[in-house]
C-alpha cells in the first residue's frame, strides 16, 4: 500500500496500550547532531531557519520557548522574523542555549528546535537540531533541509518518518511506541535527551535519509561510500562538503510488517553501515526497558531476529 494512502487510514490514534490518552504520536521529522557547539557554525544554522520558515506551514506557528523559560510564551502577531532577530542578537553568544517553536503545545506535527550543548564534565555531550513536519509534508522539502543540515556541519542524524513521546508520560509514551514500532519498521523512536550522549558513540539507527558527517564518516571509517556499496538499487548517494546523505528510496516508508511492505532499501543502508552504530545506547523507557530491547530495535534492520523476538536480544 502507497505510504501517503496508509498514512490516512491509520491516524496513529492512542489505543488499549496507551489507555486512549495521547501520549504518543507520529510525523515526519529530522534529527541531527552536532559534535560540540554551534557557535562557529552559527551563521549556517540561520539558513537552516530561513530555509525552514519558507516552508508553507509556517504561518501555524503559535508558540515558542526560549534557552532560560520554563513556560511557553504565546507568539501572537510576532513573526518569523523576530524570532530570527532574537536568534541573531543573544543565542548565538550564550554559552547554553534552547530555543523551541510549535505549531502547537502538545504533540506539534510542526516544530523547529535548537540545543546548543556545551561540554562541562564527561561524558561528552553532543548539540542537536529537531524538526518536526506534517505527514504530508514534502519528502523533496525535508531532502532540501537535510542538506542544509549536513552542512551546518552535523556529526550525524536522521530524517523521514518519526514517532515523538509526550515527556510528561514518558514510559507510558514509550510503551505506546514499543507497540507501534513492533509493526511499522520505517518509524525512527526518538528519545532526543538520550540521544544527545548516545550520538556521540554511533548512529542511533537509520532512516530514509540517513546524514553521515565528514568528520564522524572517518572516526567510523565509512568514507569513503559509494553508491555500489549497497545492496539495493534503490539506494543513493548525495555528497557535500559536509559530508553525505544515504537515501533509501524515492520517498519514507512506514515499513508496515502486516502488508509486507518493501522495506529492503532501508535495510541495505543499515547493513552498509552498520559498523557506525552505537555499541551500548541508553535504554528508551517503558516496555523498551522491560524487554532490554533498545539496542535490538536500533538493529532491526541487520539482525531482524532480536526485534522479532525481543527475548532474543
Amino acid at each position: 500500500m502507497d505510504a501517503k494512502k496508509l498514512l490516512k487510514e491509520f491516524e496513529f490514534a492512542p489505543t488499549e496500550v496507551s489507555k486512549h490518552e495521547l501520549v504518543a504520536w507520529a510525523s515526519l521529522g529530522l534529527v541531527g547532531y552536532i559534535r560540540g557547539s554551534f557557535k562557529p557554525a552559527w551563521p549556517n544554522l540561520l539558513k537552516v531557519w530561513d530555509l525552514i520558515w519558507s516552508a508553507n506551514y509556517a504561518s501555524g506557528f503559535t508558540h515558542a520557548r526560549f534557552w532560560d523559560e520554563m513556560e511557553w510564551r504565546s507568539l501572537g502577531s510576532q513573526s518569523g522574523d523576530s524570532i530570527r532577530a532574537h536568534l541573531e542578537a543573544g543565542a548565538g553568544e550564550r554559552r547554553f542555549w534552547r530555543v523551541e517553536v510549535v505549531n502547537r503545545i502538545t504533540a506539534p506535527d510542526f516544530s523547529i528546535e535548537f540545543g546548543d550543548l556545551n561540554r562541562t564534565l564527561d561524558p561528552e555531550r553532543s548539540s542537536f537540531v529537531r524538526f518536526r513536519f506534517p505527514l504530508d509534508f514534502a519528502p523533496q522539502r525535508l531532502f532540501e533541509i537535510a542538506k542544509a543540515v549536513l552542512d551546518l556541519p552535523v556529526w550525524h542524524g536522521t530524517a523521514g518518518y518519526i514517532f515523538s513521546a509526550v515527556e510528561t508520560e514518558r514510559d507510558l509514551a514509550y510503551d505506546q511506541l514499543w507497540t507501534w514500532a513492533r509493526r511499522y519498521w520505517g518509524f525512527q523512536v526518538i528519545d532526543l535527551h538520550a540521544g544527545t550522549w548516545d550520538a556521540v558513540d554511533g548512529l542511533l539507527g537509520i532512516n530514509w535519509l540517513t546524514l553521515l558527517g565528514k568528520e564522524f564518516m572517518s572516526a567510523k571509517e565509512l568514507s569513503p561510500l559509494s553508491e555500489s556499496d549497497f545492496s539495493s538499487r534503490s539506494v543513493s548517494l548525495h555528497r557535500s562538503e559536509g559530508g553525505a546523505i544515504v537515501k533509501a528510496g524515492s520517498s519514507p516508508i512506514v515499513g508496515d510488517l502486516n502488508l509486507l511492505e518493501d522495506i529492503s532499501a532501508y535495510a541495505a543502508v543499515a547493513q552498509t553501515l552498520s559498523n557506525g552504530y552505537v555499541e551500548e545506547p541508553t535504554q528508551f523507557p517503558g516496555m523498551f526497558t522491560d524487554h532490554q530491547s533498545t539496542l535490538a530495535w536500533i538493529r532491526r534492520f541487520t539482525e531482524p531476529s532480536k526485534w522479532i523476538d525481543p527475548e532474543l536480544s
